[in-house]
């Protein structure tokens, strides 16, 4: 059984490995009930280091995958574990976009280092986490946890309540008839959505839908006038491809084909984490339709790059 401290410890053991030139973190991704831990550090996928460099801009991105959401991507597309009921032990205050992430794949508890919040880099964004980060964990239900692995203490920054059910406004939808797909949606709406076959450990073929939303916890209608006005750059939205990796993980599911559909042009970051959750083709049916120009930017130099394959 792995303890916070240790998981911790595992994160330190391999942050220097790092090869970000400002930023070095890592992340333990841990379920002791199903006995598995795994680390990462926040990383260029090889393709896109190997392809246009670590320099690159994809679109608004950088190429990197967040320490966080790479071990999502480990024990589930690597290793092949559900994530759902996960931990996380984390170098660094975890930044808005990985906590919704986390949210999405079933991680309930985030354990952060206490010297995390005396780095250079939880100085210069400390913001984002105590306004968002903090915010987006307390409306997902996720409880976070400061650990002095000096002092053996953890100390909670935020506790969810055992019995707390977050609101799901669109839940991804899970088909397990294989012989029904997409075409039978109704690709009328605004909604963007994304749609993939899976397979799970037996090789059963099934399908998950996702569309865009509010992150995991709020109310569209309730929370309307935080939603559409961040206090910060990030988003409150958590985009329909993100949506469908993380709950592809969260089930323990495998991407058949490491082939995405989308009825729009994915934002540059889904397109990133696309890449490292391992998805090689992306069908779009409408590339007229997309959230901004830098959509198109990241989709062309994907292509040129043949990083991805685009099916239109």
């Amino acid at each position: 059984m792995l303890t916070p401290f240790q998981a911790l410890e595992l994160s330190i053991e391999i942050v220097n490995s790092s090869r970000h030139p400002l930023n070095r973190i890592a992340a333990t991704i841990f379920n002791n009930n199903k006995k598995w831990h795994y680390s990462c550090v926040n990383l260029w996928p090889e393709i896109i280091e190997n392809k246009i460099g670590r320099e690159a801009r994809i679109g608004d991105s950088s190429g990197t995958i967040h320490a966080e959401t790479a071990c999502i991507f480990e024990a589930a597309f690597q290793k092949g574990h559900a994530t759902e009921g996960g931990a996380i032990a984390v170098t660094d205050p975890p930044c808005p976009n990985c906590i919704k992430n986390m949210a999405e794949a079933g991680i309930v508890t985030v354990y952060i280092d206490h010297k995390g919040f005396h780095k250079d880099f939880a100085q210069r964004r400390i913001e984002f986490f105590n306004s968002l980060s903090l915010r987006l964990a307390e409306k997902a239900g996720i409880s976070i946890y400061e650990v002095n692995r000096k002092d053996k203490t953890i100390i909670p920054i935020r506790l969810a309540d055992k019995n707390y059910i977050p609101i799901n406004e669109k839940p991804v939808i899970f088909v397990e008839d294989k012989n029904k797909f997409f075409s039978e949606m109704d690709f009328s709406t605004d909604d963007k959505i994304a749609i993939a076959f899976c397979i799970d450990e037996k090789e059963h073929v099934s399908q998950l839908i996702s569309k865009s939303h509010p992150a995991l916890g709020f109310n569209s209608a309730k929370d309307d006038y935080e939603i559409t006005h961040p206090e910060t750059k990030y988003s409150f939205i958590q985009e329909a491809c993100n949506r469908l990796l993380m709950n592809a993980a969260k089930r323990g599911l495998q991407i058949n084909n490491k082939e995405l559909y989308c009825n729009e042009i994915p934002t540059s970051r889904e397109m990133v984490n696309m890449i490292g959750a391992g998805v090689k083709r992306l069908k779009i049916l409408n590339i007229k339709k997309y959230r901004d120009k830098s959509s198109i930017e990241a989709m062309q130099i994907l292509k040129q790059s043949e990083i991805i394959q685009f099916i239109e």
